[in-house]
């Protein structure tokens, strides 16, 4: 015996084992790509695009820093948006190293370097006002802008060899050290640093 539908079948069928009843009829493609595609649409419409800086990424950040980790690296890039996305990286003493990501601003970069250095205050005050996330304008890449601060600032930086992608793509590396163990670290396409 088979059945039209799935829905609605008799307790005894669906209490049977565990074995599904066979269905009769024929599947309808195009109605099926309709209901998926529908599904599709409704799930980019719910996406919710933030605005402003994630508190839990700053406390997730003051958590770190209260911890002193001997090493800290931070790298920035930008999603398809052109928001800044900052990716803090602490090693401890134990060896264990934490990966930390949130979208931010160039106000948390320079509280994330004071933090680097001890001063836990500066993220209690940054926390205690609202920050809207940097997008980058059309073609701007934050990256570039940021490194062309960091060059201008007169910090100490350092050229690290090229870099070369599992795809192919060759990047130039720039490290600015901190004497409090921080590392800022710049991987700029091959293309985008023949600007400078």
């Amino acid at each position: 015996m088979c059945y039209k539908s799935a829905i609605n079948l008799p307790n005894e069928i669906i209490s049977n084992g565990g074995v599904p009843p066979r269905l009769c009829g024929t599947l309808n493609i195009e109605k099926m790509k309709k209901i998926f595609k529908n599904m599709a649409s409704e799930a980019l419409e719910e996406e919710v695009v933030p605005t402003k800086v994630d508190a839990q990424f700053i406390n997730n950040l003051k958590s770190v820093f209260s911890k002193f980790p001997q090493r800290t690296v931070v790298r920035f890039r930008q999603d398809p948006s052109g928001r800044l996305i900052i990716r803090v990286e602490p090693t401890y003493a134990n060896g264990i190293t934490q990966v930390i990501d949130g979208y931010g601003d160039a106000d948390l970069i320079n509280t994330i370097l004071s933090a680097g250095a001890g001063m836990l205050t500066d993220l209690e005050e940054y926390i205690a006002d609202e920050h809207n996330i940097e997008v980058a304008a059309e073609g701007e890449d934050l990256r570039l802008e940021i490194l062309k601060q960091f060059l201008s600032s007169g910090r100490r930086g350092t050229i690290e060899p090229d870099w070369t992608s599992r795809d192919g793509r060759a990047y130039r590396r720039i490290s600015y050290l901190s004497p409090h163990n921080m590392e800022v670290r710049f991987c700029i396409e091959a293309t985008f640093a023949t600007v400078f």
